[in-house]
């Protein structure tokens, strides 16, 4: 079963958004005194314009109709079982009869409170690829975008929102039916994309969640990131292609480089994730590059999801220089992937606003005002600042920590530190913003530090 979009050119009705382009193609030649291509990018525009308004409508028709089908097909089948897709039920309702034999997990008030361990215990399920369902006896629809106000050196490195955490596993990779029809988001995902929603009927010979434009059949996956081989003829696409906007599966083909058996091993490693250990000189910068470039080959996941991380600008230069041909593909330093965080630059989520860290030039002049230096010849008093907001920044040290540990450090850094809260981050127009969770100046490049010392001045920051 497929759902139809109606079309404007023949009056009739197609399965996807490119049958009706198809369909344009086939309509009267360009009249004369106008070139094919003027009538080509004319016709195009409005094919484009009716599609994009058709999108909506054809989604909406997939949540009432067909994505209702689809998703009570894969609520009565559960789908493949390599894809562990799960279930989530409102409390007190009965577990459909595919999932009986799956663990319960339910999400109270209790978890929601305290969620770290059902979420070590998701994270195992998912990562075995087994099912679950999940029992909602609170609301837990809404992505809770969970905030922390306190400063980064009072939370350690390996701070995180596990009730974030918790909401992605809930719903990832599982059937909402908590409504009185079952839905489905990604296959909502998919079928705004151009793809045909897909009803098997028991022919073992067609399965599939949905057909792409191209007439492939294939299996949606929102489970761990993994690379699979079709399931009984479909093809499998990962709900990270959809939500960047892609409907290419991925193709057989392995990295073609020429590499060592332990690299190979590491470059076609089938998951997501993999820890490699390896010395100085063994290949490492080779093997992450490779990588990517079967990501993005091999897998054909779309480069906006894809980020290499360098330790530092040297090692970003050589792993860009590596990558000439991975066009769109993104390397950033550890600070610079931090900032697309914060602004949601491509593969993170988007912000509303845009910040830019300050050069040492400003760390300068915001550490002038706030502190009163003696004035003495060949000497950089603020250096020493500078040592110290970058080892609280960086080593996410007390600033008391840091005043007492530091004989090169000044006197009062945690009494002025709270001042330069207010200063972190500016935006792009210049006009000083601050920042919910930082506490120490954003990103200077520290110079050698000399001993010498400063008093805070009594005027508030600005």
């Amino acid at each position: 079963m497929w759902m139809a979009i109606g079309c404007v050119y023949c009056g009739g009705s197609h399965a996807s958004p490119g049958e009706v382009r198809a369909c344009w193609s086939r309509q009267e030649p360009a009249t004369s005194g106008t070139t094919e291509s003027d009538v080509a990018s004319e016709v195009r525009a409005e094919v484009s314009a009716e599609v994009s308004a058709e999108v909506p409508a054809v989604r909406a028709a997939v949540r009432a109709t067909g994505g209702r089908s689809a998703a009570t097909n894969a609520f009565n089948q559960r789908g493949p079982i390599e894809l562990a897709r799960g279930v989530v039920i409102s409390a007190g309702s009965r577990v459909p009869a595919p999932w009986q034999d799956a663990e319960r997990i339910v999400i109270d008030q209790r978890v929601i409170v305290d969620p770290e361990d059902t979420v070590r215990n998701l994270m195992d399920l998912a990562e075995a690829r087994r099912p679950v369902v999940i029992e909602l006896a609170v609301p837990f629809s809404e992505p809770p975008r969970s905030t922390e106000a306190a400063a980064p050196y009072t939370l350690g490195p390996r701070f995180w929102f596990p009730l974030d955490v918790l909401h992605h596993l809930v719903w990832s990779n599982a059937i909402d039916a908590t409504g009185a029809e079952p839905r489905w988001s990604v296959l909502d995902r998919a079928v705004e994309l151009g793809s045909s929603v897909h009803v098997s009927d028991g022919d073992a010979g067609q399965p599939g969640d949905v057909m792409l434009p191209d007439g492939t059949r294939a299996w949606l996956d929102g489970g761990p990131i993994s690379r699979r081989p079709p399931i009984d003829g479909a093809v499998v696409l990962h709900a990270v292609a959809l939500e960047h906007g892609s409907l290419t599966p991925p193709n057989d083909a392995g990295s073609a480089a020429d590499l060592a058996p332990d690299q190979r091993a590491a470059v076609d490693h089938p998951g997501a994730a993999a820890r490699i250990i390896a010395p100085a000189g063994s290949g490492k910068t080779r093997v992450l590059t490779e990588r990517a470039r079967h990501l993005l080959r091999g897998w054909r996941i779309p480069p906006a999801a894809l980020s290499l991380v360098a330790f530092n600008k040297r090692a970003q230069q050589e792993m860009q220089a590596r990558t000439t041909d991975l066009g769109g593909l993104q390397v950033r330093t550890l600070n610079a992937i931090a900032l697309a965080i914060v602004n949601g630059t491509a593969p993170f989520m988007r912000q509303q606003r845009t910040l830019r860290t300050i050069d040492e030039i400003e760390v300068r002049r915001v550490v002038g005002r706030l502190v009163q230096f003696p004035r003495k010849r060949n000497s950089d008093p603020v250096a020493a600042w500078i040592e110290a907001l970058s080892m609280i920044r960086l080593g996410l040290r007390e600033p008391s920590e840091v005043e007492a540990r530091s004989k090169r450090c000044t006197t009062a850094t945690s009494t002025v530190l709270p001042r330069c809260g207010p200063v972190t981050v500016l935006r792009w127009n210049a006009t000083v913003r601050s920042t919910s969770t930082s506490r120490s100046i954003a990103r200077s490049n520290c110079c050698s530090p000399m001993p010498t010392h400063g008093k805070p001045r009594n005027e508030p920051a600005g």
